[in-house]
Protein backbone atom coordinates (compact mmCIF):
# COMPACT_ATOMS: atom_id res chain seq x y z
CA UNK A 1 0.00 0.00 0.00
CA UNK A 2 2.89 2.36 0.69
CA UNK A 3 4.18 1.78 -2.85
CA UNK A 4 0.82 2.83 -4.29
CA UNK A 5 0.71 5.81 -1.94
CA UNK A 6 4.19 6.81 -3.15
CA UNK A 7 3.02 6.64 -6.78
CA UNK A 8 0.08 8.87 -5.88
CA UNK A 9 2.22 11.42 -4.04
CA UNK A 10 1.80 14.12 -6.70
CA UNK A 11 -1.88 13.40 -7.20
CA UNK A 12 -4.73 15.03 -5.30
CA UNK A 13 -7.70 13.01 -6.49
CA UNK A 14 -8.20 9.31 -7.13
CA UNK A 15 -11.02 7.37 -8.74
CA UNK A 16 -11.20 3.87 -7.24
CA UNK A 17 -12.94 1.56 -9.70
CA UNK A 18 -14.74 -1.27 -7.94
CA UNK A 19 -14.45 0.20 -4.46
CA UNK A 20 -15.98 -2.89 -2.82
CA UNK A 21 -15.95 -2.67 0.97
CA UNK A 22 -13.62 0.34 0.92
CA UNK A 23 -10.66 -1.50 2.44
CA UNK A 24 -8.09 -0.25 -0.09
CA UNK A 25 -9.42 3.31 0.14
CA UNK A 26 -9.21 3.15 3.92
CA UNK A 27 -5.58 2.03 3.80
CA UNK A 28 -4.68 4.66 1.20
CA UNK A 29 -6.21 7.40 3.31
CA UNK A 30 -4.26 6.17 6.33
CA UNK A 31 -0.88 6.28 4.59
CA UNK A 32 -1.38 9.27 2.30
CA UNK A 33 -2.75 11.80 4.76
CA UNK A 34 -5.51 14.33 4.30
CA UNK A 35 -4.36 15.60 0.91
CA UNK A 36 -5.90 12.79 -1.15
CA UNK A 37 -9.54 12.99 -2.27
CA UNK A 38 -11.06 9.66 -3.24
CA UNK A 39 -14.20 8.84 -5.19
CA UNK A 40 -15.18 5.20 -5.44
CA UNK A 41 -17.68 3.49 -7.71
CA UNK A 42 -19.17 0.04 -7.43
CA UNK A 43 -22.27 -1.56 -8.90
CA UNK A 44 -23.19 -3.49 -5.75
CA UNK A 45 -25.20 -1.67 -3.11
CA UNK A 46 -24.23 -4.17 -0.39
CA UNK A 47 -20.54 -3.44 -1.01
CA UNK A 48 -21.15 0.30 -0.98
CA UNK A 49 -23.03 -0.02 2.31
CA UNK A 50 -19.97 -1.66 3.86
CA UNK A 51 -17.70 0.99 2.33
CA UNK A 52 -19.88 3.77 3.77
CA UNK A 53 -19.54 2.26 7.23
CA UNK A 54 -15.77 1.83 6.87
CA UNK A 55 -15.03 5.22 5.28
CA UNK A 56 -17.69 7.47 6.73
CA UNK A 57 -17.49 10.75 4.85
CA UNK A 58 -13.82 10.41 3.88
CA UNK A 59 -14.62 9.32 0.31
CA UNK A 60 -17.39 10.00 -2.18
CA UNK A 61 -19.11 6.73 -3.06
CA UNK A 62 -21.35 6.19 -6.10
CA UNK A 63 -23.37 3.17 -7.21
CA UNK A 64 -22.49 2.68 -10.85
CA UNK A 65 -21.17 0.08 -13.27
CA UNK A 66 -17.55 0.90 -14.10
CA UNK A 67 -18.29 0.25 -17.76
CA UNK A 68 -20.83 3.09 -17.69
CA UNK A 69 -18.72 5.70 -15.89
CA UNK A 70 -20.55 8.97 -16.30
CA UNK A 71 -19.16 11.11 -13.50
CA UNK A 72 -18.37 14.61 -14.67
CA UNK A 73 -15.45 14.96 -12.27
CA UNK A 74 -11.86 14.81 -13.43
CA UNK A 75 -9.31 12.76 -11.50
CA UNK A 76 -5.53 12.78 -11.34
CA UNK A 77 -5.42 8.98 -11.22
CA UNK A 78 -7.60 5.90 -11.35
CA UNK A 79 -6.99 2.57 -9.64
CA UNK A 80 -8.45 -0.89 -10.10
CA UNK A 81 -7.36 -4.14 -8.56
CA UNK A 82 -9.22 -7.38 -8.83
CA UNK A 83 -9.34 -9.22 -5.55
CA UNK A 84 -9.19 -12.95 -5.99
CA UNK A 85 -9.52 -15.86 -3.64
CA UNK A 86 -6.49 -18.08 -3.06
CA UNK A 87 -6.27 -20.89 -5.62
CA UNK A 88 -7.85 -18.89 -8.43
Amino acid sequence: MRALSFQLADHQSLLKLGVGTGLICDRLLEVSGAGLRIAGIDHTETMLAQARIRLGGRARLVRQNILDKTTSSAFDAAYWRRMTKPGR
